[in-house]
């Protein structure tokens, strides 16, 4: 390269160069302007609200007692100083990150873990915690993947609905975390369980179908003795309730109303529905151990040419999809705002040293929700000559 050339090389910068030349040249202006801002603080949001920083901090940390005026004047405050909480400084500080972790063994888009879901955030936000949903879908990898997860990001305690291995719970307990199983918990000696009670939610409903003057009473619910990774505590105790709410009104249980599927699905329920529906002698009324189940059933009757509940009465359980059916459903109703509220205040107790129990075991009542699927027991021959057309 002749000298000519290697000057101009010397004079002119590469292109490269021209351009983070240009890019500070207009952004340095702003930087040290933003730099010159004063960031709003705790204090000019106390001072704006005519308030002390400690009830400020109360309202942020959502704890202690506010008044709602006092709260309302803080909250515009803060809109009106643009004050933006530090929550990653705050935990630095305080060593917590007021972050709860919740591994769902189900899919998002069924209909049950996605109440148990919000229940449990909005429960936590309410108290200012923050939460991290993880779906296992079923596969204990996941779930070995996600507790990992939550013990690297120091969370205040881990939710389980429904814990697949016992490995994950024990690796969770010995790095001080607390553990909270809903629904399905593992058989051992740690970790609080919130749980419903299915038995009486099953009996209740069985009950309510006897006093409707329903005697001839058919059973779809999941095969207690599927098999499965998890527990089948659940669909043993809905299928007791039935057993025993029939037994002590003394009427017959009939092997051939028994259906037994593998799992919660419409299509099982569509399935079995029929089955049902193809017996000479079909029941005037049919318990159904979950919603989504419950759907399908309805589907099978309508394509038999019968009516819900004109011709069959239905009872669901979970009130996840009830209202949303034609007509609306019948059915036991989960507890799902208690269920999550109960676990995150067990988490927070824990993480404060608050619970002496070595383990606690917290049980809640489902409720009979009435609604437009059940009637009052018709006589046979009108329902035969009703499909017959």
């Amino acid at each position: 390269m002749d000298t000519m050339h290697s000057n101009a090389f010397k004079i002119f910068p590469s292109p490269s160069c021209l351009y983070y030349n240009l890019i500070d040249m207009y952004t340095i202006p702003y930087k040290k302007k933003l730099n010159q801002v004063k960031h709003p603080t705790i204090k000019d949001v106390a001072e704006k609200a005519g308030v002390s920083t400690t009830t400020v901090l109360r309202v942020l940390h959502n704890d202690g007692y506010v008044s709602k005026e006092t709260r309302a004047k803080v909250l515009e405050a803060i809109d009106l100083t643009g004050y933006h909480f530090n929550m990653i400084a705050h935990s630095l500080k305080k060593n917590v990150t007021c972050v709860i972790g919740h591994i769902i063994v189900g899919h998002y888009s069924n209909p049950f873990f996605a109440r148990v879901a919000y229940s449990v955030e909005s429960s936590a936000n309410k108290k200012g915690y923050h939460v991290i949903s993880y779906f296992s879908y079923g596969d204990p990898k996941r779930e070995a993947e996600a507790v990992d997860l939550f013990i690297s990001r120091r969370v205040e305690g881990i939710i389980f609905t429904t814990p697949l291995k016992e490995e994950n719970i024990y690796k969770v307990m010995s790095s001080n975390i607390p553990v909270v199983m809903i629904e399905r918990p593992l058989k051992i000696p740690v970790g609080d369980y919130v749980l419903v009670d299915n038995f009486s939610g099953a009996y209740e409903a069985v009950k309510y179908l006897i006093s409707m003057g329903h005697k001839k009473i058919g059973f779809i619910g999941v095969n207690p003795n599927r098999n499965s990774i998890i527990s089948s505590d659940v669909e043993a105790e809905r299928f007791e309730g039935y057993r025993q709410a029939m037994l002590d009104s003394e009427l017959e249980i009939e092997p051939e109303l028994i259906k037994l599927s593998s799992d919660y699905t419409v299509e099982e329920g569509f399935q079995l529905g029929k089955e049902l529906l193809i017996l000479k002698d079909f029941p005037s009324a049919i318990f159904v151990t979950s919603d989504i189940t419950a759907t399908g059933v309805m589907q099978a009757i309508y394509e038999e040419r019968l009516r819900v509940p004109e011709d069959i009465s239905i009872v669901g359980f979970d009130d996840a999809l009830a209202i949303y059916t034609a007509p609306p459903l019948t059915t036991i109703a989960q507890p799902f705002e208690e269920m999550g509220g109960v676990a995150v205040n067990l988490i927070m107790e824990r993480s404060k040293n608050e619970v002496s129990d070595f383990q606690k075991s917290i049980i809640l009542k489902p409720k009979l929700v009435i609604r437009g699927s059940v009637n009052l027991n018709l006589c046979k021959k009108e329902v035969s000559l009703r499909r017959s057309y």
